[in-house]
C-alpha cells in the first residue's frame, strides 16, 4: 500500500471499487451489482472500513446461490468473515 521512504499511497483498486468506498464515505450508502460485491467487500477489508465490510457482507450473503458459494466461500476464508463462511457453506451444501 505505501511505499517505504515516500509519502505516496498506491491502492491497487479498480476506479469504480473506490468510487463505491467513497460514496459509503461520503454517504452512507453505495449502489454496487451484485457481482462487484466481492471486490467491494475485499477492498473495504484492505482499508479496514469495517462497516462498509460488514454490509457488503450481509449484501452477499442475501444473494448466496449454490453457484456463488465455493468462491464466496473461498473469499470469506480469505478476508476472514466467519459469517460469510458459514452462510457459503450452508449454501454450498443445500445441493446435496
Amino acid at each position: 500500500m505505501m511505499d517505504a521512504g515516500s509519502d505516496t499511497v498506491h491502492l491497487d483498486l479498480p476506479a469504480s471499487v473506490l468510487s463505491s468506498v467513497l460514496d459509503f464515505v461520503y454517504d452512507g450508502a453505495c449502489d454496487v451489482d451484485v457481482g462487484a460485491l466481492p471486490g467491494l467487500l475485499e477492498a473495504s477489508a484492505r482499508l479496514q472500513a469495517s462497516t462498509l465490510q460488514g454490509a457488503v457482507e450481509q449484501a452477499i450473503i442475501c444473494s448466496l446461490t449454490s453457484d456463488s458459494a465455493i468462491p464466496l466461500w473461498a473469499l470469506a476464508d480469505r478476508l476472514t468473515a466467519p459469517n460469510l463462511a458459514t452462510a457459503a457453506i450452508k449454501a454450498a451444501s443445500a445441493e446435496f
